[in-house]
C-alpha cells in the first residue's frame, strides 16, 4: 500500500489535494483487486497443469488405476501436462497439499483417493477455490451442502446412497431374484455388512428403502421382502452362519463391504453344499423357494476384476455386482474414472483468465457423449451427477459360474 501511494505521489507531486486524490486512487485500485479475489468464482490458469492426487503404487488399487487412466487420457488426447502428487495419510495432509501447489500453475485438480482420505483434499482446494474433480470417492457426506463445495468440487462417480437405492430396486423389481419367484412369495435376503462406514451405510440405506409392509410392524400384511442382517467383523466365522441361512430359506445373499472379505464368504458358500431339503433343525415346509445354491450380490467395493478370471475362481452359483460402470477385462473401474476426470478438467481450458467473464464450472464440465464410464456428466448445484439412467449403478453378472457339460450349474 505504501509503495503504491509513494509512486502516485511522485507522479503527482503538487498540492495536498492532489496527494489526497492519489491516496484515494490507490485505495480504489487495492479495493478492486480485493473484490476480484473475493468474488472470483474459481481460480485457474487455462495454460496451467493438472495436479493429480493419488496414494498408492499398487496397480490393483482404485487410486493407482485412476492415475493409469489419467496417464492414458493425456497420451491419447494430447491435453495439458499433469503433475502426480503421492499423498501420505500418515503426514499432515494440509502441509503436503500446500507444498504440492508451490511454483505450480494449476489448471485444475483431480483426486483419485477413496472416501476416507478425501475430506482434506476437498477442504484444501475448496478454500483455495481451485477446481477439483473427485474421481472415485462415493461417500455421500463428502460434498454435503454444509461443506461449501458448490461450484468448485465435482464428483464423477454415483454416490453410495444411489448404490443402495439401485440395489433395492433390482431386488424388488427387475433382478434375477424377482424373476425366479412368484409375485406373492416374500423374498428372503441375508445381508452381510461390514461394520465400517461403507458397509453399515449401505445396509442402513437399503433398509430405509423398504416399503412399510416389509417392516416388522406390518399389521399382518405379508411382506414382499424379509431381511436377515449379519454384522461382519474380523472375528466373524461365515461357516457357523450358513446353516441359519438355509433355515431362513434364503433367496439372495448380499455382501456390503470390501474385497477380500467378500471372497472369504464366496469360498465358504462354495464349500457348503446345499441340502436337498431343509436342515433337520429347521421347520420343513413348502414355500415355493429354490434352495439350491443361492445367488450372491456384491457391493462395488466387494468386487474385484480377478473374480471373473475362470482360471482362478469358479463358483456354482450366480454372482452379481452393483457397479457404477461396465467393467472390462483389461482395466479396473478406477481406470475409466481417471480417464474421464482428465477429460473433464481439460475442458477448463475453455475458460478465461478474466475472472469477471468466466463461465460457471458447472457449464464448462458438461460432457454427454463418448465418456469411458458411459456416464452423462451433467451436475447439480452441489457438484453431484444428475439422476439419469446413465448415472446409476447396474447389476453386473460375473463370469465365474461353473458350467456342467449340459450347460447348467454344477
Amino acid at each position: 500500500m505504501n509503495v503504491l501511494l509513494q509512486g502516485l505521489q511522485e507522479l503527482l507531486p503538487g498540492t495536498p489535494m492532489l496527494r489526497s486524490l492519489a491516496k484515494f486512487a490507490a485505495m480504489v485500485i487495492l479495493l478492486s483487486i480485493l473484490l476480484l479475489i473475493l468474488f472470483d468464482p474459481y481460480i485457474t490458469n487455462p495454460a496451467g497443469k493438472i495436479l493429480v492426487i493419488y496414494d498408492s503404487e499398487d496397480n490393483d488399487s482404485p487410486s493407482k488405476q485412476g492415475l493409469i487412466g489419467i496417464r492414458e487420457a493425456a497420451k491419447t488426447l494430447g491435453g495439458p501436462e499433469f503433475v502426480p502428487v503421492k499423498f501420505n495419510d500418515q503426514e499432515n495432509p494440509y502441509s503436503q497439499l500446500a507444498q504440492s501447489t508451490v511454483n505450480v500453475s494449476i489448471l485444475g485438480v483431480i483426486s483419485t483417493l477413496t472416501s476416507p482420505k478425501s475430506m482434506p483434499i476437498v477442504r484444501f482446494f475448496r478454500t483455495l477455490r481451485v477446481p477439483l474433480v473427485v474421481a472415485v470417492a462415493a461417500n455421500d457426506d463428502l460434498l454435503a451442502p454444509q461443506n461449501g463445495t458448490q461450484g468448485l468440487v465435482f464428483r464423477i462417480v454415483p454416490t453410495n446412497r444411489m448404490q443402495a437405492l439401485n440395489i433395492y430396486d433390482w431386488v424388488r423389481t427387475t433382478g434375477e431374484l424377482a424373476m425366479k419367484l412368484p409375485p406373492d412369495v416374500p423374498r428372503h435376503i441375508a445381508i452381510f455388512y461390514e461394520g465400517n462406514s461403507f458397509g453399515t451405510f449401505l445396509q442402513q440405506e437399503f433398509l430405509k428403502n423398504l416399503n412399510p409392509q416389509d417392516k416388522e410392524d406390518n399389521n399382518g400384511v405379508t411382506p414382499e421382502i424379509i431381511t436377515y442382517n449379519y454384522s461382519v467383523n474380523e472375528h466373524t466365522e461365515f461357516a457357523t452362519l450358513l446353516p441359519e441361512l438355509r433355515c431362513n430359506h434364503t433367496d439372495l445373499i448380499a455382501y456390503f463391504g470390501y474385497f477380500p472379505r467378500s471372497l472369504e464368504l464366496l469360498n465358504k458358500l462354495k464349500s457348503y453344499p446345499p441340502p436337498k431339503t431343509s436342515p433337520k433343525a429347521c421347520n420343513d415346509h413348502a414355500d415355493g423357494h429354490d434352495h439350491s445354491f443361492v445367488p450372491v450380490l456384491l457391493s462395488d467395493g466387494a468386487y474385484q476384476r480377478e473374480l471373473e478370471n475362470l482360471d482362478k475362481y469358479q463358483f456354482p452359483f450366480p454372482i452379481w455386482a452393483a457397479l457404477p460402470t461396465v467393467p472390462d477385462l483389461k482395466h479396473d473401474l478406477g481406470y475409466k474414472y481417471g480417464y474421464d476426470a482428465y477429460t473433464l478438467v481439460t475442458r477448463i481450458r475453455n475458460s478465461t483468465s478474466n475472472p469477471l467473464s468466466r463461465p460457471a464450472l458447472i457449464d464448462i464440465l458438461q460432457f454427454h457423449e463418448g465418456a469411458a464410464t458411459q456416464h452423462e456428466f451433467t451436475f447439480d448445484r452441489f457438484g453431484e451427477l444428475v439422476n439419469v439412467p446413465q448415472n446409476k449403478y447396474k447389476l453386473h453378472l460375473l463370469k465365474s459360474k461353473i458350467q456342467s457339460s449340459q450347460g447348467g450349474a454344477q
